[in-house]
């Protein structure tokens, strides 16, 4: 039996909103959001900044950021997932894993296609958190 005083990891996330607001989603809703049983009819139509945060926890209350990982998610006019981007970046992350294997080591030649590919994930599905967003979050999750 694992005791509830026990380090482990855990998972936030926020949405981070043209205003300068941040707001924590529950990983539930995220999951839903994504398998297309959720919608946020208050970002209908719109893209948002997100960060999906690994946190280490003691005694289930985070102590320390392990990772943000920043995406940009987009979303129909009814709030729904976006399926359109959704299965244009899964194209892209495969074509991405596709020529990473078919390389075999990246060092001898420079790929034109997979340098595209790296450029369109970056531009459309990513985005680089300030120092100030992510004193946000650290102060969202009370570790100071």
């Amino acid at each position: 039996m694992v005791s509830d005083m026990s380090p482990g990891i855990g998972v936030r996330i926020y949405f981070f909103h043209d205003d300068g607001t941040v707001k924590r989603v529950s990983h539930r809703r995220f999951e839903a959001f994504h398998n297309e049983n959720e919608v946020f009819p208050e970002y209908a139509g719109k893209n948002i900044r997100c960060a999906y945060v690994i946190v280490e926890l003691n005694n289930r209350k985070p102590v320390r950021i392990r990772a943000v990982d920043p995406i940009r998610l987009y979303f129909e006019v009814d709030g729904s997932c976006n399926q359109v981007m959704r299965k244009r970046k899964k194209v892209l992350v495969n074509k991405k894993f596709d020529q990473v294997a078919q390389t075999g080591n990246s060092d001898i030649v420079i790929n034109l296609q997979s340098y595209s590919v790296n450029k369109l994930l970056e531009e459309d599905y990513r985005w680089q958190p300030t120092a100030n967003e992510i004193r946000k979050i650290s102060v969202l999750l009370k570790i100071l």
